[in-house]
């Protein structure tokens, strides 16, 4: 197995440290869209239905009053 070479940010200067963030920022989005590729969807879910809310109290009718 590689090892794998960490330098302290503090020691890394600003354009390594952007090279770095962007890498990661890149690799994220990669992964992402391979995610949705086989979906074929372009979106991502939300991990509910549009019908959905997520703020629904059932034992609160319309009209009345929280307490």
């Amino acid at each position: 197995m590689d090892s794998i070479k960490q330098v302290p940010p503090e020691r890394m200067t600003p354009e390594q440290r952007r090279a770095e963030i962007a890498g990661l920022l890149a690799a994220g989005l990669a992964r992402l869209r391979e995610a949705n590729a086989g979906t074929g969807k372009g979106e991502l879910g939300l991990g509910f239905g549009g019908d959905e809310s997520v703020h629904v109290t059932p034992s609160n009718e319309p009209g009345e009053e929280s307490a």
